[in-house]
Formats: C-alpha cells, sequence, structure tokens
C-alpha cells in the first residue's frame, strides 16, 4: 500500500488547502488601525501567515474616522503599556467626524486642501506622542502625506497613469456639500472644490490594483507595503 498519500497533488478548488499557518512562537505584537483599506480578508490572511511570529491585533474598522481611530488607540495603548509593541497607524479621509472640522479655524484657509491637510497634521502630532515610547510606523491609506515621509499603501497598488491636478484629503461627497452648505465658515470655492473631489476619485481608479469600489482588490500591495516598512 502506498503510504505516501498525503504528500498526494489533489485536483480542484485550493484557496483555503493551501493556505497553511505555521506554529510559531509569539515573541511581539503587530497592532494595526485604519479604516476599510486594512479590514478585510487579504490583510487577516496575510498578517497570520507571513507574520506569524507577531500577535497580531488589528482594529481596523470600515468607514473609521481619524477621530475614532485616535480614541481606540488611546484606549489600547494604555492597556498595552508594559508589552512588547509595534504600532502600524494608517489615517484615512479627513471629515468622516465632524468634530473634525474644529480642530483648526477653518477661516485661515481658503481651499478644503489646505484646511484638511492641517487637520491631518493636528491628528497625527496626537497619534505620535501616543505611540512615542514604542516602535511606529504612522501614514495614511490613500490621502496624501503631508506630515512624514513615510510611504503609503496606495503608493503600491501601481499606478496606470501619472498624477494629475490636485488631490484632496477627503473623498466623499458629503463632506463638500457640508462645506457648501456652510459657506459663511467654510469660504470654498464650490467649483474649485468639486474639482478637488473629482480628480481625488479618479486618482484612485488610475491604479491597477483598486476596483471599482475604491479599495485595494488583492494582496499583493498590502505584501509589498509590510516588506517594504519592514514588519
Amino acid at each position: 500500500m502506498n503510504n505516501n498519500w498525503k504528500e498526494s497533488t489533489f485536483r480542484g478548488h485550493t484557496r483555503e488547502w493551501d493556505f497553511a499557518v505555521d506554529n510559531l512562537p509569539k515573541g511581539r505584537i503587530l497592532y494595526v488601525i485604519g479604516c476599510s483599506w486594512w479590514a478585510n480578508q487579504n490583510v487577516a490572511r496575510l498578517l497570520e501567515k507571513q507574520y506569524g511570529e507577531y500577535f497580531i491585533i488589528n482594529k481596523s474598522i470600515d468607514g473609521l474616522s481619524n477621530t475614532n481611530m485616535i480614541n481606540i488607540l488611546k484606549n489600547d495603548v494604555k492597556f498595552l503599556s508594559s508589552m512588547p509593541v509595534k504600532f502600524l497607524v494608517n489615517f484615512t479621509e479627513v471629515g468622516r467626524n465632524k468634530k473634525e472640522f474644529t480642530l483648526v479655524n477653518p477661516k485661515d484657509f481658503t481651499t478644503s486642501i489646505d484646511f484638511l491637510q492641517a487637520v491631518l497634521k493636528v491628528q497625527y502630532d496626537e497619534v505620535k506622542e501616543l505611540v512615542k515610547n514604542y516602535e511606529s510606523y504612522i501614514t495614511t491609506s490613500f490621502v496624501p502625506n503631508a506630515f512624514n515621509s513615510n510611504k503609503r499603501l496606495i503608493d503600491f497598488c501601481e499606478p496606470t497613469k501619472p498624477k494629475q491636478g490636485p488631490l484632496g484629503y477627503s473623498y466623499s461627497v458629503g463632506t463638500y456639500e457640508f462645506f457648501n452648505d456652510n459657506s459663511k465658515i467654510f469660504k470654498f470655492d464650490k467649483f474649485y472644490e468639486q474639482k478637488v473631489l473629482e480628480n481625488s476619485r479618479q486618482y484612485l481608479f488610475k491604479h491597477k490594483h483598486i476596483n471599482t469600489t475604491l479599495h485595494p482588490k488583492s494582496v499583493e500591495p498590502y505584501s509589498r507595503f509590510l516588506e517594504f516598512i519592514c514588519v
């Protein structure tokens, strides 16, 4: 009787069959937080398979705002204070929480780009202070990163056309409608802001690994990004 049947190659669907998680001792914690760009099965499978030496904590949530991202971090950093942790923080678009519109004075700005960039800088400074005693990598998932030189996940999604025109910090129609409805406070040019929104969304579409929902559609960008930041 052939006793090598365990080494046989079976035909058929092998998506989960070929996904093998090795038994590795856990030496430290990898804490990941972001929006829906980091809350999917591609991320879960990659982290568990390729980074098994880490105890993975992924607090990413669909639609998560930067405000709540920071609040979650505040709670969790206290709990993890005595543990060996590496933090991977991926800011999302600005404006998912209305509190973000009060972090800087909008009357000091003439475009949403400058205004939201200033808001994100305030949020970055807060997170940088929160994790100052830990190894960390702080960036954005897809909006511009003007607060440090760290690469973003979108930088590994392979653009199919060169970037053109202004890129905004919000990709949601509702944010720009809010600005227009409160034009006495947000003195932004409506037509210019429409151009910013459209150009920003088209910028995402012009990437090989971005699908019609404006999200990464494969595991490749995550793998390349994590390898680049030396997780």
